[in-house]
Parts: C-alpha cells; structure tokens; sequence
C-alpha cells in the first residue's frame, strides 16, 4: 500500500477510486489491527471528501450553464411571443378589411 504523491488533489478521479479501494481493501485483510484500521480510514475518507469537492465543482459549473441556457431561452421566448403577437394583429386587421370589403360586394351586388 502506497500513496500517490499528492493524494488526493495531484491525483485523477480513477487514482483516487483505485487508492480508496485498495484502502479498503487492506481494512478487510486487516480488521483487527488498529493502526491499519486507523490509517486506512483516513486515507478513505481524504479521498472521498476531495471527490464530493469535485463533484459539486462540477454540479456548479453546470447549474452555471444552464443558468445561462434558460436565460437566452427566455430572451428568444420573449422575441418570438412579441413578433407572433405583431402577427396575430395584422391577422385581425385584415379579417377586418376582407368583412368590410364584403359588405361592400354584398351592397353593390344588391343595387
């Protein structure tokens, strides 16, 4: 059993799962002597404690991400609602013509 240099932070995610494993490892091997006991489990817990930090480093960065996602969703959910609005009124303005426009036919056909 040896630790890298640098453990945990020098180390990649899978030195460090092989370091807690190997720890681990040596705790069932070893359940009666103390000072492995004792030795092994801080190792563990080290190596542990530095992988939760990644991770949430990680959740961060993505909450980041998609933070910033949502926000130009919005801004473009923004523009288009405004622009299909503008539509919807130019819709309504010429039903309105082609009624009056009718109307008109209907008033000259009946003459």
């Amino acid at each position: 059993m040896s630790i890298q240099n640098n453990y945990p932070i020098g180390c990649s995610d899978e030195e460090i799962y092989a370091t807690i494993k190997e720890y681990q490892e040596a705790i069932k091997g070893n359940p009666g002597t103390t000072v492995i006991v004792q030795r092994a489990t801080a190792i563990i817990q080290i190596g542990e404690a530095e992988l939760a930090v990644r991770l949430s480093r990680e959740h961060s960065k993505i909450t980041r991400e998609l933070k910033t996602t949502i926000v130009k969703f919005d801004k473009k959910s923004s523009q288009y609602s405004k622009k299909l609005i503008s539509l919807t009124e130019w819709l309504i303005l010429f039903t309105i013509v082609m009624i009056i426009a009718i109307g008109f036919q209907i008033y000259l056909s009946a003459k």
